[in-house]
């Protein structure tokens, strides 16, 4: 009798079903729209050398969804540690966020500099000069949402350690199961960053 769970990573089949798999080909991680807002924010304010008092992506220069797309919008996606390219409406994801921020005409707290959309990118436009920009790629949207989630994985894994203590089998049980869980987001972000990198168009 053979039985089959489909095409499972690890994460879903210790929520669903309470076990894991060694070296699961299925391993993937769920990327929230946060996580390309919160990168975008954490990138502008590095470009633009503000102060993050609050967010400049979130709070000050991205249109609310709803004046983006009469649907709802997608807020989730999968990428898979095997096949770890984003699907294209990731990619649209962030364009309308690079959108949404070069129809701003000014940035508060950063003088008079602002954004353009140009080649897929947003670029920082510099005055009085104008000569200067600096290009915000998906990719580098992407890298830094990896970024930030595997710093959230290693926080979770130092919790989740044993502190010392003879752990019971239940216990023990149970850390493995969520050190599996963290080990397929982990495994899965740690192929989308090398994809991002690799790619042309990173830097």
């Amino acid at each position: 009798v053979f039985n089959t769970y489909g095409p499972l990573g690890n994460s879903e089949l210790v929520l669903r079903y309470g076990f894991f798999e060694e070296d699961n080909p299925h391993d993937a991680v769920t990327l929230y729209h946060h996580d390309l807002r919160d990168a975008l924010d954490e990138l502008i304010r590095e470009a633009v050398h503000a102060e993050p008092s609050g967010g400049i992506a979130s709070c000050h220069v991205l249109p609310h969804p709803s004046t983006v797309s009469r649907n709802q919008p997608i807020t989730t996606w999968e990428v898979c540690a095997a096949d770890p390219q984003p699907s294209p409406d990731i990619l649209k994801a962030i364009r309308e966020l690079f959108v949404g921020i070069a129809s701003r005409r000014c940035l508060r707290s950063s003088g008079t500099r602002s954004f353009e959309y140009k080649d897929d990118a947003l670029q920082l436009k510099k005055r009085p000069r104008g000569n200067q920009s600096d290009r915000i790629t998906a990719k580098k949207v992407l890298s830094r949402v990896c970024e930030q989630r595997l710093e959230k994985c290693s926080s979770t894994i130092e919790v989740t350690s044993p502190s010392g203590h003879g752990e019971d089998d239940t216990s023990l049980h149970r850390r493995l199961l969520a050190d599996h869980v963290v080990g397929a987001e982990r495994k899965a972000l740690s192929a989308l960053l090398a994809w991002c990198r690799c790619e042309p168009g990173h830097t």
